[in-house]
């Protein structure tokens, strides 16, 4: 399912609660989000913890396989620039040539995203942000490396980068600089640093796509549904495309002949590539019981790739398409390297060159690289090789695609790996539930599972109902009050694993963990289904829907109502479904991990039922890093997030 990066407005919010920041105060309760919102004494308090050595030993080793992510070709065709966190730090490095020594473009502590490449080849643009507030700037620097540029960066304020003119004179983006709860469009001047509004209706507004003088403008209505309008920039005139009175999801890009476009969207209930022509829609791709992931065009629009979502894995396909909309699929696999032929996910990023494509590729057993495809010699060159010292990753476990029963009978998908000794044995088990709620776990590499499979767990990644990936029925099955229906998945999935997975009679001890709403299920697991669980570690999760939608950053709070339920006539359901509520019938340990910057989970989330616990004498734990957001992003933090989750489960799981 397409995963619009969404949120837009307090609603009447303020006639709700108390906006303005404060620290939390002595029960437990607190206002709005950051690491102003939480007090000293409760940061001195749960600081982190140092671990042992030897974990820490080996937690750095797993930590150096870091792959790189986010390649882009530069216009030569002989540059490739991406992100890499080799340094413990995201940052952006540059390779130029196929295998050759890798560069480090940008530098320091603060998460650095390529964004894109200037057409004229001269820089390029990416977004930084600090300590994990998600209120990125947007920057650029030469190629060839040297200072950083700012184009656009305040505090307390989210930047997005959506394009760069043809000239490499203007960046398009969009901002909620003037209004909090909403973002509008704008262009910058990047010699000038002039700003000036290209759209300034309140809400949430992105750009699709862009061709000569018009624009494609998304507006998010949903954490699902979105309209779609095209904007001429010469005339200024804005007309509705997509979306109106729809509930359906819509991704459109321009074909160069007029008035035609590619539109992913809704079909029997799953994502397919149509062709719009004159307001008429048709399908181009034969509907399949699967999602269409993403899609692109390429930068001439003669060249279409899209992701196949199939239970988890991803198959690449790459198409010539004409002006009007015909498609042929080009068989490149002959020519295929053996080991992408295996890989479980592929996914292509075209870049100006246009006649090259940049294929990720990963599997159980071997980390994230980068190939180019020539698209007309049909030629594949591998241009990085990640490395892994002293881990063997051809050995790690394989995710396999299993099923549990839901009490209703529902089937619901699980990614297992476990250790050859436990094919056999009694082993504990760690589950690992997902974020979003509309997230999905898919197979591939995962050098955390593999530290589980080491210490003798087995690992299992469920994507229980409300996960994207199988249908708008199954993504919507959790939506609002409708999720007290599914939620039981969480408690299923440890019921089924201790009956089907005892041996002689013996029923494994079973943890769980996950962020974000992973962390909300561990809570709801937890507590609300307190018995199920003989562990768990939370991380970044929601103790109380309430609290969490009137305290999340503005811009986010109307889509996640849209999700959890509205606080002016779902108030019964979301106390019903908040884990606060029910620590009292808390019966097993309990670990809670938090950044103090998040803008997603207010820190208050952590800290309020931490507190409650402590009342009632419940075994558990609170650690707040004060340098990171909605989860650990800096090299030593993750190590030490590692460290706590396998730490804590050896310790109350019995290895």
């Amino acid at each position: 399912m397409s995963r619009i990066k969404l949120s837009l407005t307090c609603l009447l919010a303020l006639t709700l609660f108390n906006c303005q920041s404060k620290t939390s105060k002595s029960d437990g309760s607190y206002s709005q989000f950051g690491i102003e919102s939480v007090s000293k004494e409760d940061l001195k308090k749960y600081a982190p913890k140092d671990i042992s050595a030897a974990m820490k030993n080996k937690l750095a080793l797993y930590m150096d396989i870091q792959t790189p992510a986010g390649g882009q070709l530069h216009p030569n065709g002989k540059d490739l620039f991406f992100n890499w966190r080799i340094s413990g730090y995201q940052q952006i490095w540059k390779m130029s040539g196929p295998n050759s020594y890798p560069v480090q473009m940008t530098g320091g502590k603060d998460l650095t995203t390529l964004m894109s490449i200037a057409p004229n080849g001269q820089f390029i643009i990416f977004h930084r942000d600090i300590d994990g507030q998600e209120n990125p700037g947007i920057y650029i620097q030469s190629v060839n490396g040297g200072p950083l540029t700012k184009i656009f960066h305040e505090p307390k304020v989210r930047a997005a980068y959506q394009f760069i003119t043809d000239d490499s004179k203007e960046i398009y983006f969009t901002s909620n600089h003037e209004d909090a709860q909403s973002f509008f469009v704008y262009k910058i001047n990047i010699e000038t640093k002039k700003i000036e509004p290209v759209s300034k209706e309140k809400g949430y507004w992105y750009i699709m796509d862009h061709e000569g003088d018009r624009l494609l403008l998304g507006f998010a209505k949903t954490s699902f549904a979105n309209d779609v309008y095209e904007l001429n920039l010469k005339t200024k005139e804005k007309k509705w495309l997509l979306g109106e009175k729809s509930e359906d999801p819509f991704d459109v890009r321009f074909l160069r002949a007029s008035n035609k476009y590619i539109v992913r969207t809704i079909d029997n209930d799953f994502e397919t590539l149509k062709l719009l022509d004159n307001g008429k829609m048709k399908n181009i791709i034969k509907s399949e019981k699967h999602d269409i992931e993403s899609f692109e065009l390429s930068d001439k629009r003669d060249f279409m790739a899209y992701e196949l979502n199939k239970d988890g894995y991803t198959q690449l396909h790459i198409f010539k398409i004409t002006s009007e909309g015909a498609i042929s699929e080009l068989n490149y696999k002959t020519s295929m390297p053996a080991n992408l032929q295996k890989a479980d996910h592929l996914r292509a990023q075209f870049n100006r060159t246009n006649s090259k494509v940049i294929v990720t590729s990963s599997s159980s057993q071997e980390p994230r690289n980068f190939y180019s495809l020539d698209l007309i010699t049909r030629q594949w060159t591998q241009w990085t090789k990640t490395n892994s010292p002293e881990v063997q990753t051809t050995g790690f476990a394989v995710a396999n695609l299993e099923y549990y029963k839901a009490k209703d009978g529902t089937s619901i998908p699980m990614f297992v790996r476990r250790p050859e000794k436990c094919k056999k044995e009694l082993c504990p088990v760690m589950v690992q539930f997902h974020g979003g709620p509309e997230g999905q776990s898919f197979a591939g590499f995962h050098p955390l599972g593999q530290l589980a499979v080491e210490e003798g767990f087995i690992f299992v990644e469920p994507n229980v109902r409300g996960s994207s990936g199988y249908g708008r029925a199954w993504l919507q099955s959790d939506n609002g009050p409708k999720r007290k229906n599914v939620v039981t998945d969480i408690q299923d999935a440890a019921l089924w694993i201790k009956k089907n997975w005892a041996v002689n009679g013996v029923a494994p001890k079973v943890g769980i963990f996950g962020g974000s709403y992973g962390g909300y299920s561990t809570l709801m697991g937890m507590t609300y289904f307190a018995g199920s669980y003989d562990a768990g570690v939370s991380i970044v999760g929601i103790s109380n829907l309430v609290s969490f939608l009137q305290n999340t950053a503005p811009y986010r709070r109307h889509v996640r109502e849209t999700e959890y339920g509205f606080l002016n006539k779902d108030m019964a359901s979301l106390i019903e479904l908040s884990p606060i509520n029910y620590i009292g019938k808390i019966s097993a340990p309990l670990m809670i991990i938090q950044g103090a910057n998040d803008p997603r989970v207010p820190v208050g989330e952590a800290v309020q039922i931490q507190k409650a616990l402590e009342k009632t004498n419940k075994v558990s734990e609170l650690v707040i890093f004060p340098d990171e957001g909605h989860g650990s992003a800096k090299k030593e933090n993750k190590i030490l997030e590692w460290g706590y989750i396998l730490d804590y489960f050896k310790k109350h799981l019995g290895r």
